[in-house]
């Protein structure tokens, strides 16, 4: 097992400068909050003005230009290093205090999603007994994504409801917890949606202590810690991340960019909704742009003739949504607004083009009609028959083109067509055999997504933000349905005009709007394994608001071997650099500077494993080798080096008084390869499947997974005896390098070994939650095994 000496003394120097410092500071909570807020501001500040003074020498004086191979890539590690100084800093510069949450509001509607996929039945009950527990009036669900019987039984016997994937996941993409909770966001119908995971035991007072922030009514989502309650003293993996559930998190909250971290949470079912059908509508128009780009390809293979004025009927079509897109994004017009004036465009398209096509059919219907009297006059002639004859058959040659010239003006077309009303259109049908609601089916099947969300979200479309949705599958097949219309309105065969009132396949097979998806509308993000960062940065790109609770309010189970969570923290790096992939936070449209330096921040700390692996071997190359990065490690490299890296470690010290984040220092570096791997699996594409992190202990010696890392401490060791001997037997006489060179790879080692002590340790932390969030029962249980705890 880890050593706990370090965590001892640690605690220790704390509780002796609190005891020193505590007569002298502010007794108001807020007030010290406040007063280390600006030490913490004043140190950063020197901290940047001591790194920039430090890297005016490096980049001007100092590179040992004899050996660049080693010197750039040790500069560039340090200046990756500054730049994730700077965005700490930004972090740590103004943090949100929360003292007590606003009052609790009466009468909202909650819902709580327990997600489980194959965690045992008995880890489950606790949770969600504890569930019930909670005071506020909810509705408890258990969302099962292995759907077993068994839990379907307990779930009716202790009067939850319980939740699985229907018919319609069949053959489709599962997207793992996100497609869980979105499968139960259709089927439910709360106000407001606390989820957990399987592990997490609630507190009673947990939605007493987080609803009340939602009076705000653009406030998304509310999080709260991550608390792990089977982790040791000495937390040799790493598991609570008290750096991030207090400054960071913190931090983010005070530039409205908290993140929700997929448990532990409470969201607006309102807020989810609208980010599914603001997605929905985006790749809906997505996939009808693709469609009409394509059009023109897919309708010369089917042997259709493009007229010219497809392009400028497409042109206008793709601004038209584009502009509605923005307006949405902006959220400025109603959703009724953008979708009528999207509406009114196309219909304007429509009834522009069937105005030019009868009257393409009237002018041809003329000649022919002219043409055709003419003949009929020469036949009746020809036989000898009697003028009054021919009239009686056809009537006289003026009442023939009478009768094909009078429904078919154009004054008379254009009035029709603006009313949509057809009974006008009978004698055409008489004429050309083709029934008039065939040639105003564009009129009669508009393109009228308004419509539908009118109809599906009732009075939830006068808003910008949907409430509810009662189906989806019809919203492709309106669409599709409209889009055939419009179709043949942007194409035309090389026939005679009456034909082209029929449509082509190969046009029809060009707007299938088939997304492969069980469900249209996914409020959950599915691109990546990590769906609640990508959640959150589409809220937030959207305009809502988020809050970060720093109450313990949950308490779950942490892995408990290095092998699960190794696996853990892999799935976190991947999922977090496919986020970046699908939406870079520095150029997403909705997002505020601040936000946009949050979400990268986070993102650009997975890159640290290349810088890492620099770290770890420069200084055995000096010791081993002789070759320095530097012209000289004395002199005007030392004195400005050495206080950069002291005010560096300062400000960290202070941002985290209080808490032990020594661990996550350690796993920061220890973890290089790892964060490499994450990259290369990100960026190469590679697909990484989501995996339940297991929620119970596993017994083994897990050193093939740091091979790596010991043969690094290995080479670390060997160097620095290596160094010390050259030194002491006159090898070598530069020992101002070989000192300092020393110092750096013993901090190293000394990093590393947490890691490789974890590959063997067995670990037993507590059993139990605290007792004052277990059911009775359960705390009987607890007392017995003497792990009671307040």
């Amino acid at each position: 097992m880890a050593s706990s000496t370090e965590f001892l003394r640690y605690n220790r120097f704390q509780r002796m400068i609190n005891r020193l410092l505590d007569p002298w500071l502010p007794h108001d909570p807020y007030v010290r909050f406040r007063l280390r807020m600006w030490v913490i501001r004043l140190v950063a500040v020197s901290t940047l003005f001591l790194g920039l003074y430090y890297f005016s020498f490096r980049y001007t004086r100092s590179i040992n230009w004899e050996a660049p191979w080693f010197a750039l890539p040790l500069l560039a590690a340090e200046t990756y290093s500054f730049i994730g100084t700077l965005l700490f800093v930004m972090t740590l510069w103004k943090p949100t205090f929360r003292r007590q949450p606003p009052p609790l509001p009466e009468g909202r509607t909650v819902d709580v999603f327990i997600t489980t996929y194959n965690e045992p039945l008995d880890l489950v009950r606790l949770t969600v007994e504890a569930a019930l527990r909670i005071r506020y009036p909810h509705r408890t669900y258990v969302l099962d994504d292995g759907d077993r019987p068994e839990f379907r039984a307990l779930c009716a016997t202790l009067g939850v409801g319980y939740i699985t994937r229907g018919p319609e996941w069949e053959g489709k993409p599962r997207h793992a917890k996100a497609g869980n909770v979105n499968n139960a966001l259709l089927r439910t119908s709360g106000e407001f949606i606390l989820i957990l995971d399987a592990d997490q035991v609630p507190a009673p007072e947990i939605l007493d202590r987080t609803l009340g922030y939602f009076r705000d009514p653009k406030v998304a989502f509310v999080q709260t810690p991550q608390y792990f309650y089977n982790v040791s003293e000495e937390d040799p993996f790493g598991s609570q991340a008290p750096l991030f559930y207090g400054p960071i998190q913190q931090g983010k909250d005070g530039w409205n960019a908290a993140f929700f971290t997929g448990t532990n949470a409470v969201l607006r079912r309102e807020a989810l909704l609208h980010l599914g059908i603001w997605r929905y509508v985006r790749q809906t128009e997505r996939r009808i742009l693709r469609a009409i780009s394509e059009l023109p390809v897919r309708m010369q293979m089917g042997h259709v003739r493009i007229p010219r004025r497809f392009r400028h009927y497409a042109r206008r079509i793709s601004r038209a949504a584009v502009e509605a897109s923005q307006a949405l994004r902006e959220g400025e017009m109603t959703l009724e607004a953008i979708l009528a004036r999207f509406n009114e465009e196309v219909e304007d398209i429509q009834r522009e083009i069937i105005l030019e096509d009868l009257k393409r059919i009237a002018a041809d219907l003329k000649a022919m009609g002219a043409l055709e009297q003419q003949r009929a006059v020469e036949r009746v002639e020809a036989l000898g028959v009697e003028a009054d004859t021919v009239e009686q058959v056809l009537g006289t040659p003026e009442e023939v083109v009478a009768l094909l010239e009078a429904p078919l003006s154009e004054a008379k077309l254009e009035e029709e067509i603006r009313r949509q009303d057809l009974s006008a259109m009978s004698e055409l049908q008489q004429l050309v055999g083709v029934a008039p609601e065939k040639i105003f089916q564009v009129f009669t099947e508009p393109f009228s997504l308004l419509e539908f969300l009118r109809g599906a979200l009732g009075p939830a479309a006068t808003s910008t933000r949907v409430v509810a949705v009662e189906t989806t599958h019809e919203v492709g097949q309106a669409i599709e349905k409209g889009l055939w219309g419009l179709l043949y309105d942007l194409s035309e065969v090389a026939a005679p005009p009456m034909e082209a009132l029929g449509l082509d396949e190969t046009v029809a097979q060009a707007l299938r709007l088939e997304s492969g998806e069980a469900l249209d509308i996914q409020a959950l993000e599915t691109v990546s394994i990590t769906e609640d960062m990508a959640t959150a940065l589409q809220l937030h790109a959207l305009g809502w608001k988020s809050v970060f609770h720093p109450e313990i309010l949950a308490y779950g189970l942490a892995p408990e071997d290095l092998g699960s969570v190794l696996q853990q923290r892999l799935r976190w790096a991947v999922g977090t650099l496919q986020v970046f992939l699908h939406y870079n936070p520095l150029t997403l449209p909705g997002l505020t500077l601040g936000q946009r330096l949050q979400y990268f921040m986070t993102i650009y700390s997975y890159f640290s494993g290349f810088a890492s692996v620099v770290y770890l071997l420069a200084p055995a190359i000096y010791l081993l080798f002789g070759i320095a990065p530097v012209v000289s490690f004395a002199g005007d490299f030392l004195v400005r080096i050495v206080p950069y890296l002291l005010m560096n470690q300062l400000m960290f010290m202070i941002a985290a008084w209080g808490m032990k984040p020594l661990r996550g220092e350690q796993y920061n570096l220890a973890l290089f390869p790892l964060w490499i791997q994450a990259v290369v699996i990100a960026f190469g594409g590679r697909r990484m499947g989501f995996r339940v992190t297991p929620k119970e202990r596993r017994q083994g010696v897990y050193l093939h997974l740091v091979v790596p890392q010991l043969a690094v401490l290995v080479l670390l060791l060997l160097s620095i005896l290596f160094g010390l001997v050259a030194l002491g037997l006159g090898w070598r006489t530069d020992a101002v390098g070989i000192l300092i060179n020393v110092f750096w790879a013993a901090y190293d080692v000394f990093m590393l070994q947490a890691i490789v002590r974890a590959a063997v340790s067995q670990p037993v932390g507590p059993r139990w939650p605290p007792a004052r969030v277990l059911p009775p029962r359960y705390r009987a249980m607890a007392a017995a095994e003497g792990e009671a705890q307040g």
